[in-house]
């Protein structure tokens, strides 16, 4: 999906927005395994994701030991960036990760702002795909992690990312869900067993 496709999704943009969006970014190939940004780097782009899968992270001690804890993932058609880190120009407390080959479209920060006082249709579209974004963490949040019971976490984020599952390492789904690899792995088995999807 195409940048504009992503942004058309909220609101539709005018042939000189459709223009300043392409004028003003950078197409970037991007392999996996590469990390965008750190915890303590100021996110000065937004991604939208053309092509391929990326992960949005943090680092937190749990039993004595440093976790991964996954926040989100970004595929076709998303965007990619740490939010509070790009809106503040802040430090990030936050990792972006590329988990599959990605084609990119970079806008940094400061661009965006100049192309918000110029366009107010492309100001709209970015209002309302950040208000996606915080619907989205409110569902994991709210929904999702208070949901005891593995099995039904699981089931749930099946129905929430039907297209994802067979995408991501069960690490990342696992972190995610916010249990082990090994209980994920448990957890599949028992639905496969009772033949629950």
């Amino acid at each position: 999906m195409t940048t504009i496709e992503s942004l058309e999704r909220f609101t539709p943009l005018s042939t000189a927005s459709r223009a300043l969006i392409i004028d003003s970014t950078v197409l970037i190939e991007v392999p996996k395994h590469t990390q965008l940004v750190a915890a303590g780097d100021i996110c000065t782009d937004a991604y939208f994701v053309e092509k391929g899968l990326a992960r949005v992270y943090c680092q937190e001690k749990k039993y004595n030991e440093m976790v991964s804890i996954t926040s989100w993932f970004a595929q076709e058609g998303g965007v990619l960036s740490s939010i509070d880190s790009f809106l503040t120009q802040k430090p990030s407390n936050e990792y972006i990760e590329i988990i599959e080959d990605c084609t990119l479209r970079v806008l940094p920060h400061v661009v965006l702002k100049e192309i918000w006082e110029e366009q107010p249709d492309i100001c709209k579209a970015f209002i309302r795909l950040y208000e996606q974004y915080i619907m989205v963490y409110e569902r994991r949040i709210h929904k999702l992690m208070r949901i005891k019971d593995p099995v039904l976490r699981y089931l749930f984020f099946l129905k929430l990312y039907p297209t994802l599952v067979n995408r991501i390492s069960l690490k990342y789904i696992a972190s995610y869900l916010d249990m082990s690899a090994e209980t994920l792995s448990r957890v599949r088995r028992e639905i496969m067993e009772k033949k629950l999807l």
